[in-house]
């Protein structure tokens, strides 16, 4: 980072535990946001690859870093008055990549540098109250921190409602079915 001035946070390559590339992370753009169940369809209508490919060895400026291992410089923070602490854990790395854009610095990925992140998603619970929290988060990024206007906007949250009562009623389903098997265990 000291060769590049203007990197205000810089990332290492980072490598599942299965080996699969997570970094650098790519911002969806608004159709693929809208259109959010363009991810359950068959391989020709699904979104790209939310991590692009990099090759190489050599530093690279990159739109957004995965948050699990990153450097950021402190007088970066000062300036923009600190990490944004509204979301909580989700939409980190893109209010980040908003904040060092509109301070006109750069996010590097510095690749010949790797970590590994030991994420085991079946640890963290019912994934559709995560999925809750995203889109909380998600709306909180997209209504301080992106360009759209309010259009768009509008589109947006009500595309994202849409999924958020389905994960709501997934959640609760879940919760229902988890309740009713602790009961069964008990009177056995």
């Amino acid at each position: 980072m000291r060769q590049h001035p203007d990197c205000a946070v810089g990332a290492s390559r980072i490598l599942s535990l299965k080996g699969i590339n997570e970094n650098p992370l790519r911002e969806l753009g608004f159709l693929e946001e809208l259109l959010w169940f363009r991810q359950y369809l068959p391989g020709p209508f699904r979104p790209p690859a939310y991590v692009p490919q990099v090759s190489g060895n050599d530093p690279v400026r990159v739109d957004k870093l995965h948050g699990c291992c990153l450097m950021v410089r402190a007088s970066f923070l000062e300036e923009i008055g600190y990490l944004d602490d509204t979301v909580f854990l989700y939409c980190e790395e893109p209010i980040l990549a908003a904040q060092v854009r509109n301070a006109g610095k750069r996010l590097m990925l510095f690749p010949h540098l790797t970590a590994v992140h030991a994420h085991i998603a079946s640890t963290k619970g019912n994934s559709s109250r995560r999925m809750l929290i995203y889109i909380r988060s998600r709306l909180y990024y997209l209504s301080r921190y992106s360009s759209y206007g309010p259009a768009a906007l509008t589109a947006l949250g009500l595309s994202y409602r849409v999924l958020w009562l389905l994960h709501f009623a997934k959640a609760q389903v879940r919760t229902d079915r988890s309740a009713n098997s602790k009961r069964k265990d008990s009177a056995a």
